[in-house]
C-alpha cells in the first residue's frame, strides 16, 4: 500500500489499514492490524474503537460487548460507548446489565429526557411493584422536564399506574397524588394530541377509557 511506503510504522496509517481490510470484508486482516497496535499502545482509544465496530461488523454481538466493557475500563468518561454497550445488552435482552448503562449515562446528562424514559422503559419491563413505581418516577420526571411534551412519559405513567398491583390507599397528599395521576396523565395526553395530532384523538380516547380504572 502507497500510504504503507510513505509513513513506515506509523500507528495511524496502520489503523488505516485495519479500516481498509474491514471495508473489503477481511475482518481476519483488519483484527491482526489493531491486535498488533494494541500490543504496542494497549490503550490506543482508536484501535479499540475500531475492534469494536469490527466485531459489530462481524455480528459477533458478545464480542463487541466485551471490546466495549474493556474500552470503557480505560475511557469510562466516553458517553457515546456506554449508549452503545446499553443498546446492545437490551438487543441480548439483558436488562438489569443494560439499565446500569443508562443510569451511568443519566450521571452525564441528568436532565435527558431520552435517557429519563429509556430507564423508565427497562424498569417497567423488569416489572414488580419495586421497578414499576421506579419507572413512575423516571417518566414523571421527564414529563416534568419536557413541560408535559413528553407522550412516551405520559403513556408510562398510565402503563406503570396500571401494572402496580399494591395501589395506595387515600393517606396523605403523596398518596393522593399518587392516586390521581393517571387522571392528570390522561389529561395531559388528550390535549397533546388535540394540539399536535388531531386526527388520532378518538383512538388515544378509547385507549384512555379502557385503561382507566373506572370509578364507582
Amino acid at each position: 500500500m502507497a500510504i504503507e511506503k510513505k509513513f513506515p510504522g506509523s500507528i495511524r496509517m496502520r489503523r488505516i489499514k485495519g479500516m481498509y481490510w474491514e471495508a473489503k470484508g477481511d475482518f481476519n486482516q483488519a483484527e491482526a492490524v489493531y491486535k498488533a497496535i494494541l500490543l504496542e499502545q494497549p490503550n490506543n482509544e482508536l484501535a479499540m474503537k475500531r475492534q469494536a465496530a469490527l466485531e459489530l461488523s462481524r455480528n459477533n454481538m458478545t464480542g463487541a460487548v466485551d471490546t466495549i466493557r474493556k474500552y470503557l475500563d480505560v475511557y469510562a468518561n466516553d458517553k457515546d460507548a456506554w449508549e452503545q454497550l446499553g443498546e446492545l445488552y437490551l438487543q441480548m435482552l439483558l436488562y438489569r446489565q443494560a439499565l446500569f448503562c443508562y443510569e451511568e449515562l443519566l450521571m452525564f446528562a441528568p436532565a435527558s429526557v431520552g435517557y429519563l424514559t429509556r430507564v423508565a422503559d427497562i424498569l417497567y419491563t423488569l416489572g414488580g411493584n419495586t421497578n414499576l413505581r421506579q419507572a413512575r418516577a423516571y417518566y414523571s420526571r421527564a414529563v416534568d422536564l419536557s413541560q408535559g411534551a413528553s407522550a412516551r412519559g405520559l403513556f408510562g405513567i398510565l402503563a406503570c399506574s396500571a401494572a402496580i398491583t399494591d395501589k395506595p390507599v387515600l393517606q396523605d397528599d403523596r398518596s393522593r397524588a399518587q392516586i390521581e395521576l393517571p387522571d392528570l396523565a390522561a389529561v395531559s395526553l388528550m390535549r397533546l394530541y388535540k394540539q399536535h395530532a388531531p386526527s388520532k384523538v378518538a383512538v388515544v380516547q378509547s385507549v384512555l377509557e379502557d385503561s382507566l380504572p373506572k370509578s364507582s
